[in-house]
């Protein structure tokens, strides 16, 4: 079920609208991040050659979040690459849009409102970053993945890790499974 946003812009193509509205609280949140996850645009572009989307190549990513790094991985895919960012959350979508638009992708990358989880359109290329929580775990969002890469394609997995114990309310807000898995020592 996709949320939907509590605000819309007057003008679907201006994307300062929806970087500096007063009125929306959740999109400020947004407005100076390139992408929601710590990561440096050097070690990006590092991820996405090992990705290597090409001319031909569809690339989704579930969890979509700002679609920065979706627009990147087609961009340097070049001609012929296109992309699909899938996220529940509307006001997401609303953001990235006309970002895209702007960027020259349109026809190129779509965006479609829907659970992660229950997607289930196939790609040569998944790119997954922080979205587990989507599929209730790692293990869980891993199975997902590899049952939607196309044969002979490539997943790229992210996850996070909290650098000290996290609050009851973030915990919360990811779910049991996924916010224990997070602080439990590797190896």
């Amino acid at each position: 079920m996709c949320r939907e946003s509590r605000w819309r812009s007057g003008d679907d193509n201006d994307d300062s609208a929806l970087m500096t509205s007063p009125l929306d609280p959740g999109q400020a949140r947004y407005a100076a991040m390139r992408w929601n996850t710590p990561l440096s645009v050097d070690h990006a572009e590092f991820i996405l050659d090992l990705l290597e989307a090409r001319g031909g190549s569809g690339v989704a990513r579930p969890g979509l979040r700002l679609g920065e790094l979706l627009m990147r991985a087609v961009e340097a895919g070049g001609p012929g690459t296109t992309g699909v960012g899938v996220d529940r959350d509307e006001q997401v979508l609303a953001r990235a849009r006309p970002l895209a638009t702007t960027r020259g992708l349109d026809g190129r990358v779509h965006f479609v409102c829907a659970e992660s989880a229950t997607w289930d359109q196939r790609a040569d290329r998944m790119l997954c970053v922080g979205a587990s929580h989507a599929w209730a775990g790692v293990e869980q969002a891993l199975q997902a993945l590899a049952r939607l890469v196309r044969p002979g394609g490539r997943v790229l997995f992210g996850e996070g890790c909290w650098e000290r114990s996290p609050t009851a309310a973030a915990a919360a807000s990811l779910g049991e499974p996924v916010a224990h898995a997070w602080t439990e020592p590797l190896g």
